[in-house]
């Protein structure tokens, strides 16, 4: 895994406004702090999408079985 010696604000301190204004700083830090990330299971996504499954009908509820 390589580390990146930069923290966002450093990151996004280099950006030109037009391309990120505070209003999308403020949108990724609420990104990054529900655990949002690639490098693991991130925001418990797959246990989320497991539940959404879950609610779908199936051949069976439709009368396809």
């Amino acid at each position: 895994m390589i580390a990146i010696p930069f923290t966002p604000e450093e990151i996004f301190s280099h950006l030109p406004p037009n391309r990120c204004g505070e209003a999308d700083r403020r949108y990724m830090d609420e990104i990054l702090e529900s655990g949002f990330s690639n490098r693991r299971e991130s925001a418990e996504m797959l246990k989320r999408f497991e539940e959404e499954l879950t609610q779908l009908p199936t051949a069976e509820t439709l009368g396809i079985a």
